[in-house]
């Protein structure tokens, strides 16, 4: 099975397929809505063909060994560490979606997060610029993916901005966003545009500086 992770293939097992193909059937995972155009290579799709999920950073048990058990991602301008957005096709046909090495792709994963206090904060790719951009695509198979690795650093920006959390982290909600608006080049290509989001996770949250 063939996923790409931002222009590189990774081996990914059936398990979490089979498991987000069952969330999807009993309502749970993913709040989707869109539509896709037509054209001889890939057939029109249903209007909810992918399910969302978020692999943490870190995800650690409790022990001696561990400064701190549970699961959590971080934000910082010189962060090494990443985590995963999995775009999975639930659909029965084919799916194409904009690369992310271009503008069409490039920020078409967001997250919003939530602060025990109540806070709603946005994270979102800041503008950049492109010299080489053509709106090119790779097609998801049914019940495959695609791997967004993301690493939270100066190329995101949190709107509104968040303390600096880098010694104790804190406890927050977060769902992934993946949004494709609609584009001549989106009906030329048969990709699917609309608003799809993970179901909310409770992670542990470091904000570096």
């Amino acid at each position: 099975m063939r996923t790409l992770i931002c222009g590189l293939l990774l081996l990914i097992s059936t398990t979490s397929v089979t498991g987000a193909r069952k969330e999807n059937a009993m309502g749970g995972g993913a709040a989707l809505h869109g539509n896709a155009g037509e054209s001889s290579d890939v057939k029109r799709a249903d209007p909810s063909p992918f399910v969302v999920t978020v692999v943490p950073s870190w995800s650690k048990p409790p022990g001696p060994w561990n400064k701190s058990s549970g699961r959590g991602i971080e934000m910082g301008m010189n962060t090494f560490r990443t985590l995963y957005v999995i775009l999975t096709n639930v659909s029965k046909q084919t799916q194409a979606v904009f690369e992310p090495s271009h503008s069409w792709g490039y920020y078409a994963i967001s997250f919003e997060l939530r602060t025990g206090d109540g806070r709603s904060v946005e994270i979102r790719k800041k503008q950049a610029g492109f010299t080489m951009n053509v709106p090119s695509t790779f097609l998801i198979p049914p019940g495959e993916q695609m791997v967004y690795l993301i690493k939270l650093d100066d190329k995101w920006v949190a709107d509104p901005g968040l303390p600096i959390t880098e010694k104790e982290p804190i406890d927050i909600r977060v769902k992934a966003i993946y949004e494709i608006v609609p584009t001549p080049e989106s009906t030329q290509q048969s990709v699917w545009t609309g608003h799809a989001e993970s179901e909310e996770y409770h992670f542990e949250f470091l904000h570096g500086s």
